[in-house]
């Protein structure tokens, strides 16, 4: 499958993907639902919701002293609606939990399957040279990371593509120049963290390294306790573990820092664009073309938005992450074993001889009596 020795993060990526959806595609029809409901969940409670509480609060401005005016009979109506969006959301985003769990359950079956089946299949030499604990941490990150970049792609990345696609479009219908910006913003913003965070995407590689270092030499330490102890080996032991441990926590630190690094600049691009569009909401209600409660809206949906590309640092990182640490178990499941079965090889079953007893006795040296006498037996081959 893979050709490079030395595969590029781009690579690595593409094959987890690849793999991933290999053992998703045969529900297609589970995934469909899921993605269908979550986007039909999300448009009803990020537009449709806010678009009532914002026709509500219009409605609150000229019912004043008013009474029970036809205004007042018509905010009773847009309230019983946004029960019934509110309400809708609800049971469309539990039925796409339900879906989506169901859909894992049935890829992680298979997955779990084929990655044993790949374990087991490897030569005498491909144990040896491994530690125990590192092939089991793998296994249970490949496993768990399935699930994880499933969530991610369904519930974060859908999600806030169509919460950005709503608000642009409604945004762009009450205030053409506003949303032009708001468009613009978002673009550049998104490209540029996701530009960043691929750059650091090699720190992310190397903490997985050293930490499944980390667990393989504890594993194999712990396993071997006895020998350790007997050999009085513990202090090079102790030693060599503090080098990878103080290896994998360097790893980290400048995991870490790159981190804060990039949430620095997300903080300084997202409060220049949140002052900008707050100065262009206040000259439109000034000029009497945004309402009250409309310019309510837009300030949710900006926040909604910002977020959202807040938390796009962390879901980078996060499926960054989820992607290096099932690299390590989809290169053991590239990895063709060194002793292979010919293909045009046929099973030996035995044809001849046979296996016959005949007045067989048994009785102890000092003892009169016998424990048998007279056993015969026979076994045919095959």
């Amino acid at each position: 499958m893979l050709k490079s020795k030395k595969p590029t993060n781009k690579t690595k990526y593409l094959a987890v993907l690849k793999i991933y959806w290999q053992y998703t595609a045969p529900s297609w029809k589970l995934l469909l639902v899921a993605a269908t409901l979550v986007t039909a969940s999300v448009l009803i409670g990020y537009s449709l919701s806010p678009y009532l509480i914002s026709r509500i609060l219009d409605g609150l401005v000229s019912l004043e002293g008013q009474g029970t005016s036809p205004v007042y009979y018509q905010l009773i109506q847009l309230a019983i609606y946004l029960f019934i969006s509110s309400m809708t959301l609800n049971f469309g985003w539990r039925i796409a939990e339900f879906t989506s769990d169901k859909l894992m359950v049935r890829a992680s079956n298979t997955l779990s399957q084929e990655s044993f089946k790949s374990l087991i299949s490897q030569s005498y030499q491909f144990f040896t040279d491994q530690f125990a604990g590192s092939l089991v941490n793998k296994y249970k990150r490949f496993f768990k990371n399935y699930r994880v970049i499933y969530r991610e792609f369904m519930f974060s990345i859908l999600t806030m593509s169509v919460r950005i696609i709503a608000a642009a479009v409604i945004v762009s219908i009450a205030s053409p120049a506003i949303g032009l910006a708001f468009v613009a913003w978002v673009m550049i913003f998104s490209v540029v963290m996701i530009y960043l965070y691929r750059r650091s995407s090699d720190y992310a590689d190397r903490a997985t390294r050293e930490d499944t270092l980390v667990t393989g030499i504890l594993s194999d330490n712990l396993s071997n306790g006895i020998t350790i102890k007997a050999f009085g080996s513990s202090e090079y032991e102790e030693r060599r573990f503090a080098t990878v441990v103080q290896a994998q926590l360097t790893a980290y630190l400048g995991y870490w820092k790159r981190s804060n690094l990039l949430r620095f600049v997300q903080v300084i691009g997202i409060s220049i664009f949140e002052t900008l569009t707050l100065y262009l909401t206040i000259v439109a209600v000034a000029r009497g073309s945004l309402t009250l409660g409309m310019a309510i809206l837009m300030q949710f949906y900006f926040r909604r938005v910002f977020s959202d590309l807040w938390d796009l640092g962390k879901l980078i990182e996060g499926i960054e992450q989820a992607l290096h640490e099932s690299w390590e178990m989809l290169e053991i499941i590239d990895t063709i074993p060194d002793i292979l079965d010919k293909t045009s090889a046929v099973g030996k079953g035995v044809t001849l001889g046979r296996i016959e007893f005949k007045q067989v006795g048994f009785g102890y040296a000092n003892e009169q009596s016998s424990v048998f006498e007279g056993f015969s037996l026979q076994i045919e081959p095959g």
